[in-house]
């Protein structure tokens, strides 16, 4: 791989150098020949440029088929599979690059070569969209593609036992049928509730993600348990971009939106749990989801008095939205309550803290939590109490909370080495320092 990495990266190179020869070659084509003809002559070069890069990835494809049959190792060989799907990969991701690129200076390109932002008919074509969402597309794609890295892989990462163990889950309602009340996994030790488990239960969760994954499983029955887990959370990770976009590109701009989904998208941290076979990655989207329609719930609210009929019924349409999506969100993973604050800060930007007095949003915080506090409910029963984890490490149990030992463990190795990589750090406090004003949408 390392070789197949060395030489797509010294073909970049040549490429590069391509493309400033052209691009000095187009400059003479424009003295010549004027922005009219030049234009047409740039349709004929690109559509002719689209075809050479695909029958290129084509012949690079037969290349190494014949260089794996002389090597007898044959087409169904993995390593033949594998330089394959890096090859490819590796064309996606460029081309992903590439369109980009095209996308944000095209038109800063085309006004300095020829004093119009208007004359590639790709210009055009981007004019007819909006910019922002072509680019967020763009971002959707890579982030696809860079979480289908080791797909197929067998469960053996990092928190392996978890994943395992939510996978089991799913596998039971495959097998025995979807019993979402009584949620099963094949452990009957008394390992996880220090309390022997003959039945098998596994009450943690809500068993949302496992009816996802089994249903998903049984209804195409293509992949196979896990990759769908996998799917189901990739799936999820992109939601969480889309949604992340659109909650910062309404409160501070779409440019910062963009650089929001991007390092979202890319940052390896959240690369890797946004494929793991867990319900975390579902909880964040159902959880932004749900902050971008309480936010629109509140200014719709905002504009009560002057409102016809459409706005009111936008308005109980975000109200259920915001309402399904944070109710799910807690079912999901309860510890969604701790990010449940910018929901309290969008009210009391909205109403001050004459939000309290609200109605409409304490009628909001007793629904969301209603559901979650049926299935707690449910599982303290005395018959289910065996499957039920073991969680006063929750509550301090150790003793090691806001010790130096816990702030060294959550700041510098978690958040600075795990989740940032230390490169990250800078951004962290530059993002902190950045002071907003009151409308939100102009920086001080």
């Amino acid at each position: 791989m390392k070789k197949i990495v060395k030489g797509s990266s010294a073909l970049t190179a040549v490429s590069i150098g391509e493309m400033l020869t052209r691009f000095i070659r187009t400059k003479c084509i424009a003295l010549l020949l004027g922005t009219s003809g030049t234009g047409f002559l740039a349709q004929l070069l690109l559509f002719f440029e689209m075809l050479r890069v695909w029958g290129d990835l084509g012949s690079r494809r037969a290349v190494i088929k014949q260089i794996a049959e002389q090597r007898f190792q044959g087409k169904a060989t993995y390593q033949y599979g594998e330089v394959v799907k890096t090859s490819f990969f590796l064309a996606i991701a460029a081309s992903s690059v590439v369109g980009v690129l095209v996308a944000v200076f095209s038109p800063h390109i085309s006004r300095l070569l020829y004093g119009t932002p208007s004359h590639y008919f790709f210009i055009i074509f981007f004019r007819l969209f909006n910019l922002s969402i072509l680019i967020l597309l763009f971002i959707l794609i890579g982030a696809f593609a860079v979480r289908l890295y080791r797909f197929d892989a067998p469960v053996a990462d990092w928190h392996s036992w978890r994943q395992v163990d939510t996978s089991a889950v799913s596998r039971t309602f495959v097998k025995d049928g979807f019993d979402i009340l009584r949620p099963r996994f094949p452990d009957l030790s008394k390992g996880v509730s220090l309390i022997d488990n003959p039945e098998g239960y596994r009450f943690v969760e809500f068993p949302i993600y496992n009816v996802a994954q089994a249903g998903l499983f049984k209804l195409f029955n293509t992949f196979t348990l896990e990759e769908w887990g996998r799917l189901v959370t990739i799936f999820s990770s992109l939601v969480s971009i889309v949604f992340l976009y659109l909650l910062v590109a309404k409160y501070i701009n779409p440019r910062a939106g963009l650089i929001a989904a991007f390092f979202f998208a890319f940052v390896p941290y959240s690369i890797y749990y946004s494929r793991t076979i867990l319900p975390d990655q579902s909880m964040v989207a159902s959880l932004l989801a749900g902050t971008y329609f309480f936010s629109n719930w509140m200014d719709e609210s905002e504009k009560r008095k002057a409102k016809s009929e459409k706005r009111k019924l936008a308005e109980y349409v975000f109200f259920i939205l915001a309402l399904i999506f944070t109710s799910t969100a807690l079912l999901l993973k309860p510890y969604a309550l701790f990010f449940s604050l910018p929901l309290f800060y969008l009210a009391w930007y909205q109403f001050g803290f004459g939000f309290l007095k609200k109605w409409q949003l304490w009628v909001f915080l007793i629904l969301a939590i209603i559901p979650l506090g049926l299935w707690h409910e449910w599982m303290a029963q005395k018959e289910f109490i065996q499957g039920v984890p073991r969680n006063d490490w929750l509550f301090n149990g150790n003793g090691i909370r806001f010790k130096g030992a816990f702030f060294h463990w959550i700041f510098a190795d978690r958040i600075g080495r795990l989740i940032l990589g230390y490169w990250g750090l800078p951004f962290v406090v530059l993002g902190i320092l950045r002071k907003i004003n009151k409308k939100e949408g102009n920086t001080l």
